[in-house]
């Protein structure tokens, strides 16, 4: 059986494999770590570090509002910059988002059961049905998709 792993040629290249159980273990060691170097040396590389300076209001802020949407202060700071950038919305919990648009679709039906029932003229029943649809639709494409001004 032929083995293609990166760490198993590594040791058949440099004749390793015939060390003992605790020597191979610290070549192993050894070599995961520099492998890790090489890959941090490599993102370094290909990314681009930006430095944020916070004062004590600051860090608070943004670590009680990082910890409400389940981020790490670094990864909050990188997705709210994204998401205020793309217009979008970073939002602590989507679920949110959907039970809004459910309780909208909820109210449609409602005022439709509502015209039906109490024989309503043609033309209220018309109004009131397409101010909702058009509230409904405009209030989800609001929570999913922001204005290009918003912020």
């Amino acid at each position: 059986m032929i083995r293609k792993s990166k760490i198993y040629g590594y040791l058949l290249e440099h004749g390793h494999l015939s060390k003992s159980k605790d020597e191979l273990k610290l070549i192993k060691a050894a070599f995961w770590k520099a492998e890790r170097i090489a890959w941090k040396k490599l993102k370094r590389e290909h990314s681009k570090v930006y430095e944020v300076l916070l004062d004590e209001q600051q860090n608070k802020a943004i670590a009680k509002s990082a910890k409400e949407h389940g981020y790490s202060k670094v990864g909050y700071i990188k997705s709210a910059a994204l998401a205020y950038t793309n217009r979008q919305y970073l939002v602590p919990r989507i679920d949110i988002l959907y039970e809004v648009k459910t309780l909208l679709a909820a109210n449609c039906e409602m005022l439709q059961e509502m015209v039906i029932e109490h024989h309503l003229p043609a033309s209220f029943e018309n109004k009131v049905l397409t101010q909702m649809n058009e509230l409904e639709s405009k209030v989800v494409n609001l929570l999913f998709n922001p204005p290009k001004n918003a912020g």
